[in-house]
């Protein structure tokens, strides 16, 4: 490669003033000096992009680095107020379910009550009688001490005149019925 460089300089025609070099010896090029220029050109070469294309890389990359970077602070909550909302205490249930009347509707919208638990509440208060008390609910397979205690906020019997537990309506219009 070095010796076709230095051949196609000396085949160039020159300044017609100046004498023609007739070989190789008589060059003022030697294969030396001749060297870096060559390794510089080849360098030139093997570079894929032009410094134009360079530098446009080099500017989309910091852009996205800089909106990654941006877009990361943002996640982060920098620049952000907080803003503190009051809210009223959260009430569960603004009501309380009589235990005698209730279906079994009524009694799944209690925390940790479902449906087999509630037919079976039911079931016991029309096999055994009403309820004398809220603590009567313990009798019922299922509901223990703690489910009572999580329950008993929202739950209340109702008593007649005689202090006895009133009777449900469906026991009422049963009643009625049979006469």
């Amino acid at each position: 490669m070095l010796l076709a460089t230095v051949n196609d300089q000396l085949r160039t025609p020159r300044d017609p003033d100046s004498p023609a070099i007739e070989s190789p010896e008589e060059s003022t090029i030697s294969p030396a000096s001749a060297l870096p220029r060559l390794e510089a050109a080849e360098e030139e070469k093997n570079v894929p992009f032009t410094k134009t294309q360079q530098l446009l890389v080099i500017l989309v990359m910091g852009s996205l680095v800089l909106m990654l970077g941006l877009h990361w602070a943002r996640l982060q909550g920098w620049g952000l107020e907080s803003v503190e909302i009051d809210r009223p205490a959260e009430n569960l249930f603004d009501y309380q379910l009589e235990i005698n009347s209730a279906s079994w509707v009524e009694w799944i919208q209690l925390p940790g009550i479902g449906k087999p638990t509630a037919e079976k509440i039911i079931a016991d208060r029309e096999q055994n009688g009403p309820f004398q008390s809220v603590d009567d609910l313990i009798r019922v397979n299922g509901i223990g001490e703690i489910k009572l205690d999580q329950i008993r906020p929202w739950l209340r019997i109702e008593l007649d005149s005689d202090g006895k537990p009133a009777q449900s309506n469906k026991r009422i219009e049963a009643a009625a019925s049979e006469d």
